[in-house]
């Protein structure tokens, strides 16, 4: 019974001494560690890398075995003690009871860790690919949205701008054809005065002379 209790006061403190995290470095080997799948690590979008921090647990263990140990020696005098009543007896017994089954229920949570933290990695890796999935529809939905807003705005342009002045410019290029015909009629029509009054001009000129002659 007492080798019992130091077997699980250890195995209680090692589950209690080993946190998961998340890190960079390279994991540990061995059955503290657990490495998850290459493919997964790869398909996902953001990848867990879930390894059991080692570093000091040694020491720890090994004071905390030198203090079980003390303990041990204790609890070996007291169960060989005739002092003990029945009842103290039967108390002691119903501990010893309930530490064996937290020693089966400590052995089986370590046993369940390395399934438990890849079930665990599993879920998140497909958390981040739904995620992904989801951003890249919703990335789509907006350009989609935003081709189709400069297409609508390319076309109220035309429509509410260009088409107008379209028509204006025509009317205004028409006008300005239909001055440049007038203004042609009216200079050939100044050309020809001006040949019909030098004509004349001539004409009263010959007289004027001729009757100078006389």
């Amino acid at each position: 019974m007492i080798r019992n209790f130091s077997v699980f006061v250890l195995s209680f403190l090692l589950v209690l001494s080993l946190p998961a995290h998340s890190t960079t470095q390279e994991p540990v080997t061995g059955s503290a560690a657990h490495n998850y799948p290459q493919e997964l690590a790869e398909q996902a979008l953001v990848n867990i890398n879930v390894t059991l921090e080692l570093d000091g647990i040694e020491r720890s263990i090994h004071k905390t075995s030198e203090s079980l140990s003390e303990v041990a020696m204790s609890l070996d005098a007291i169960a060989n003690s005739t002092s003990l009543t029945l009842e103290q007896q039967g108390a002691l017994d119903d501990t010893v009871i309930n530490i064996n089954r937290l020693i089966e229920v400590s052995q089986t949570s370590m046993e369940m860790l390395p399934s438990t933290i890849e079930t665990s990695a599993r879920a998140i890796n497909l958390a981040s690919q739904d995620f992904l999935a989801d951003l890249e529809l919703k990335v789509l939905i907006v350009l989609v949205a935003a081709l189709l807003l400069l297409v609508i705005a390319v076309f109220c342009v035309y429509w509410f701008l260009l088409r107008p002045m379209q028509g204006t410019l025509v009317k205004v290029t028409h006008n300005m054809s239909s001055m440049a015909s007038a203004v042609k009629t009216t200079s050939e029509a100044l050309e020809s005065t001006t040949i019909q009054q030098k004509n004349i001009m001539d004409a009263l000129s010959d007289k004027e002379q001729a009757l100078s002659d006389k």
